[in-house]
């Protein structure tokens, strides 16, 4: 209550309650005197009304910070890989600090918590590799523990972050880890196998890329090479006709159609959900998850907006903008990615939209979808989405925080 307000209650207690000390028990004087205070005090101690946009962010930011376990992190009810909570919790945690204070604002103990529970999982800078035995996706989890560190850029942590920095750049497939320019996945990051012996690639797709690159420019080391060596691998994934090496398809590049949209994968085809363009000519399709995923990718490798590869790309988003299907994908594919993937196309596109700082009323759209698919603890979840591990209610409700 503001001292204007405690000054008018106090005056009225004095006037008309004490100076009435005989007539208290007249109810009129007591509820008007009730009702006066309600007014005076509620009107200035409740929080602002949220409105639909803040109040899926606030709900949805309650649900996980409520997931938070004891120890710090955050486990997976849902998929064995993920108990561990490594993967999980840098994933949870980073997206929850991006939350503004006057929407969601966790207590500094669940703060330390969550900072203690990453520094105690990290081996030798690399979150994921806690279990010798059971990868938890470890380039995906340092990616995102490292910005959390930067986050706070405290001293201590000064070493561990030296680390994760090290082993991202350590990570990416070029010369030093025997590949050659040429090679389909010069340039990508993959899943973080142990042992790969030198050009042997493993997992490779455009996803762990992406958020590797976005990770490493927060330092803006302009002699980092990751950034311009990174881009080859892009460029093959766009379809660049500029670019002499076959597609993957092993399809001469000028036999393809260049539209300016991604697909996920040179190396591990498998990853690819776009499915084949032209029989004779074959080449994998472009689509809205890899399209919006290429376009970060492209900024976060120093591309700037302007250039004509990110701005294809939007245009492609442009031209496909329905926002609960991610075009591209067949309908009738026997995987059904397009279900799979629901929560993740979302959220890219909102991060790529933002990105481009595009309006258009898309954002409106957007927040009618999720209230609609909200649960009424604050979560989202995916039934269809145990292959994206969306069945589980701490990634897709992460995936809806990173979208705002």
């Amino acid at each position: 209550m503001n001292s204007n307000n405690k000054f008018t209650v106090e005056l009225f207690y004095h006037f008309f309650i004490k100076k009435n000390a005989q007539s208290i028990l007249n109810i009129k004087l007591y509820l008007i005197f009730i009702l006066i205070f309600k007014i005076l005090f509620f009107t200035n101690c409740t929080s602002p009304t949220l409105n639909s946009k803040e109040q899926v962010l606030h709900d949805a930011a309650s649900f996980l910070w409520e997931k938070q376990n004891i120890d710090g992190g955050w486990h997976s009810e849902t998929h064995g890989i993920l108990k561990s909570g490594q993967s999980v919790s840098a994933f949870v945690f980073y997206q929850l600090l991006q939350v503004p204070n006057d929407i969601y604002q966790p207590s500094s103990e669940q703060i330390k918590k969550g900072l203690d529970f990453i520094r105690s999982r990290c081996t030798d800078g690399v979150l994921g590799h806690f279990n010798p035995i059971i990868l938890d996706y470890p380039n995906y989890a340092t990616a995102y523990a490292l910005r959390i560190f930067k986050h706070f850029d405290y001293p201590e942590d000064q070493a561990i972050m030296d680390q994760m920095k090290t082993y991202l750049q350590g990570q990416q497939f070029t010369e030093q880890r025997g590949f050659i320019l040429e090679h389909p996945a010069y340039g990508a990051w993959g899943f973080g196998e142990k042992f790969l012996d030198d050009g042997k690639h493993g997992h490779v797709d455009l996803s762990h890329t992406r958020r590797i690159l976005q990770t490493l420019q927060l330092f803006d080391n302009q002699e980092d090479s990751s950034f311009s060596q990174s881009q080859h691998f892009l460029s093959l994934l766009q379809k660049n006709q500029t670019d002499t090496r076959l597609h993957p398809t092993n399809i001469p590049s000028d036999k393809i159609k260049y539209d300016g949209g991604f697909f996920a994968s040179t190396a591990t085809v498998s990853t690819n959900k776009g499915d084949i363009e032209n029989q004779e000519n074959p080449y994998y399709r472009s689509y809205a998850t890899a399209t919006a995923d290429g376009l970060l990718a492209l900024l976060a490798a120093n591309v700037d907006s302007s250039d004509k590869r990110v701005q294809d790309a939007f245009q492609w988003l442009l031209n496909h903008p329905i926002l609960d299907y991610p075009e591209g994908i067949p309908h009738d594919d026997p995987n059904q990615w397009h279900q799979v993937m629901f929560y993740y196309h979302l959220s890219v596109r909102a991060q790529a939209y933002r990105a481009m700082r595009h309006v258009d009323g898309w954002e409106n759209d957007l927040v009618n979808i999720l209230l609609d698919k909200q649960n009424t603890d604050g979560s989202f979840s995916n039934p269809m989405g145990a292959a994206n591990k969306e069945d589980d209610p701490l990634i897709a409700t992460a995936l809806v925080v990173a979208g705002f």
